[in-house]
Parts: structure tokens; C-alpha cells; sequence
């Protein structure tokens, strides 16, 4: 399920003051005049000529216009908005409203979360067809860099953007001359993203990182459906990814096979969610903050029931903050850093993942999707990754680490 493609363009000019629709004009039936809604419906006709009967996904922010790096004729979403509206109202387009992540069911379940979708009707298809007969995309890149404020960043290429751009372009190609469904739905043109957030404000790639795309999404027992070339898949997880990484940068050893989650007198479910977020905070006040927040509003009953048992075995939030650090003494100087050091490690996992599944897609010709720190292969297949995933090798020339120098190191 792709998403609205702002790089698309026909091959001539298209004016849709000229197509004609029921008799009359597109723009007339539609109630489109501005020049800018005129410029955003072009753009719907050609995706609608590019996907066809295909959903198609888009935003409903009212965000303001990104760089030409993202967004190469300078669209903006509210007149994408209200194009997509009006070819609505014309029973042109059908829309079905996206869900937010923090929408539940009455279970009290976590909804999917969703971006809004739209799908062409068979005359707007034809109509598409007729009028833009070859259509050109503009280079995309692999790469995205935001501010702080969520606001998308121009930037200059370096070593590392190159790398990434190489790495993320053979990497998504591959997974598109594959067949995945997921309850018989293709899940096709993956154009993978890296995010990054400019927490040091001057482009500085070392925070972020990860990729998002609608299958990563989808709750645990939807991924367990998707079938790759017909195979029925498994999901293979980094134990405890970025604990790992860092046992291996400041002690020169992994933890594993043993488990950092594995706390005297806590459940691994409670030690977990502690942990992580001590890698994402400045203190024990903020900790024990983000933690009843989650506890209040998205644990589960089980998970409610284990810290229950966490703070009767240990005691309150900060004890059982104190046990996790006695049991993690080893890398006790990477916790309580703050949330950019927390998306500087997120960066680490997110280039051990990639350069994973590229050696894996690449050079053993195994197809793998990856959702975080989690694989999922075909089963027939399962057998031959797991040694890969704590050998494969890094360019430290690309990949230095100054930012865990900078902040971890001089303690």
C-alpha cells in the first residue's frame, strides 16, 4: 500500500481545466479554482494513473510544505486535502479515515493504527489513463532529517546519507520483486525511509534512524499471516537489542545468552519496560513519571499484575529502578542520559538491523522484513539466520559512534 507519491508528474503538461468529466470540465465538477488545489489534484491523477485500483495512504495534518528534498513542486497537504475532498464528494475517490494510535476498542484494546486511505473509482481510473499517459518520478530519497519540533530539514549528502541511500535502495528493490501478502493483501511498494531526528541541530545523522511502513503496524498476530512467496513466516528477535549493544561497546562482550531483564524479584515484563526507558531519560523523577503514564494508559492487565508483584517483591518505583541497575552494573553510566542519548542508541540498533537484513537479502538471498529489532522470514529459512545476527561487520569509518564518546565515554 503505497503512500501519496509528492515525486510523481506526467510527461507533458496536464491541465485539469481541459479534462473533461460528465460533460463538463474535471475542475468545474470538482469546485476546484485555486492554482495551488489545481497543482495538488494533478498529483492525485497521477497516482491514481501509477497505482490504479491500489489504496493509497496519505496524511491529514494540516503540516506545513517540506523541503525540495521531500516534496519537489512544493505541495502542500491542505490543498491535497481538499482536493482529495471534493473527488470524494464526486464518488470519484472513496476515503476511509485513518486511526490514531492512541484510539482503543471497547475491550479497551489498542486499535491498528492507521493512515487515512483513499481508493480510485473505476471512471477516475479510466479517466487517468486517458489523460496522463506516461508518468515520470522525480528521485526519492531513503533518507529523512527533522528537527526536534517534527519540522522535515533540508540537508547535504555525506558518507554516511550515501551509505544509507545505497543500503535502503537495494534493500527496498529486492523486497519488491518478492511476493508478500498478509491475508491475501500484497504488501508492495516498499519504498523504506530511515527517520532521523537533528538532536545536536546541526544535521548531525546519529540519532534516529529506524524505517516506518504500514506492515510495521500491524499487531503481532496480523504479522504472524504474512506469507513470503507463499511461505508461511516466523518472527526472529534481537534478545534485548540495545542492552546488547551496549554490554558489547563498553565491555567488549554481549550479555547474551544471558538477560539483562532478568532482575532479582521483578518480572521480566516490569525490569523491560524500566530499563528501556532509563535509556530514554534524564533521571529517576522523569522515569517513574513515563512509567505510570504507561502503566495508567497502555499496559495490559498482565503487565499491571507484574509490577504489582515488581513492587511487592522490591518496593516503589525508584527500588526497583535501583535493582535493574544492580543487575545492569556493567553499563550503569549509559542509563539517565536523556531522551537524544535514548535516539542515539535507537540509532545503533537501527544500523546493526539494516546492514543485517541487507547481508541477509543481498548475499544469502533470504527475504526478510524487519519491524524494529524483530525479522520475520520465511520458516524455511529460519534455520540459517540466527548466526548472522551477531556477526555480521561494521565500517567504523561510516559508522562512528562520536555522539556515545562524547556523552558516555568521559564518565
Amino acid at each position: 500500500m503505497p503512500n501519496l507519491n509528492l515525486h510523481l508528474e506526467p510527461n507533458q503538461e496536464l491541465n485539469p481545466d481541459k479534462i473533461m468529466c460528465r460533460g463538463e470540465s474535471l475542475t468545474s465538477v470538482l469546485g476546484i479554482l485555486r492554482k495551488a488545489q489545481k497543482k495538488a489534484l494533478v498529483c492525485i491523477l497521477c497516482n491514481v494513473a501509477k497505482y490504479k485500483s491500489t489504496k493509497i495512504l496519505f496524511s491529514v495534518r494540516n503540516e506545513a510544505n517540506a523541503p525540495e528534498q521531500y516534496n519537489p513542486f512544493g505541495l502542500g497537504n491542505k490543498p491535497l486535502v481538499y482536493a482529495i475532498e471534493k473527488l470524494r464528494k464526486a464518488k470519484l475517490l472513496k476515503v476511509k479515515k485513518g486511526t490514531p494510535y492512541y484510539f482503543k476498542n471497547q475491550a479497551e484494546e489498542f486499535l491498528d493504527p492507521q493512515k487515512s486511505t483513499f481508493i480510485a473509482s473505476k471512471e477516475l481510473i479510466d479517466l487517468c489513463c486517458l489523460n496522463v499517459q506516461t508518468i515520470l518520478e522525480k528521485p526519492r530519497s531513503h533518507v529523512e532529517l527533522k528537527s526536534t519540533a517534527k519540522k522535515l530539514l533540508a540537508f547535504e549528502p555525506t558518507p554516511y546519507t550515501d551509505h544509507i541511500e545505497q543500503l535502503m535502495s537495494s534493500y527496498s528493490k529486492y523486497l519488491n520483486k518478492q511476493t508478500i501478502t498478509v491475508d491475501g493483501v500484497p504488501i508492495d511498494d516498499i519504498f523504506l525511509v530511515r527517520k532521523y531526528k537533528d538532536w545536536s541541530k546541526n544535521g548531525y545523522f546519529q540519532f534516529g534512524g529506524r524505517t516506518h511502513h504500514p506492515f510495521m503496524s500491524y499487531p503481532k498476530a496480523k504479522r504472524a499471516r504474512i506469507l513470503i512467496n507463499g511461505h508461511k513466516t516466523i518472527a526472529i528477535d534481537y534478545p534485548a537489542s540495545v542492552p546488547n549493544i551496549l554490554y558489547k561497546m563498553i565491555t567488549g562482550k554481549r550479555l547474551y545468552p544471558d538477560d539483562p531483564y532478568d532482575v532479582l524479584g521483578v518480572p521480566r515484563s516490569t525490569a523491560k519496560k524500566f530499563l528501556n526507558i532509563m535509556l530514554n531519560s534524564d533521571g529517576k523523577r522523569g522515569v517513574s513519571a513515563a512509567f505510570n503514564k504507561w502503566l495508567k494508559y497502555v499496559a495490559s492487565n498482565a503487565e499491571k499484575r507484574d509490577y504489582q508483584t515488581a513492587v511487592k517483591n522490591v518496593g516503589d518505583n525508584a527500588q526497583i529502578m535501583d535493582a535493574v541497575l544492580k543487575r545492569n552494573q556493567p553499563i550503569a553510566k549509559c542509563f539517565f542520559k536523556g531522551k537524544a542519548m535514548g535516539q542515539h542508541y535507537a540509532w545503533l540498533e537501527a544500523n546493526l538491523v539494516y546492514e543485517v537484513a541487507n547481508y541477509l537479502t543481498q548475499f544469502l538471498d533470504i527475504p526478510c522484513l524487519t519491524v524494529h529489532d524483530e525479522f520475520i522470514i520465511p520458516e524455511n529459512r529460519a534455520l540459517s539466520i540466527e548466526e548472522y545476527l551477531y556477526t555480521v561487520g561494521f565500517d567504523s569509518t561510516i559508522y562512528s559512534s562520536r555522539y556515545f564518546k562524547a556523552r558516555v565515554n568521559r564518565n
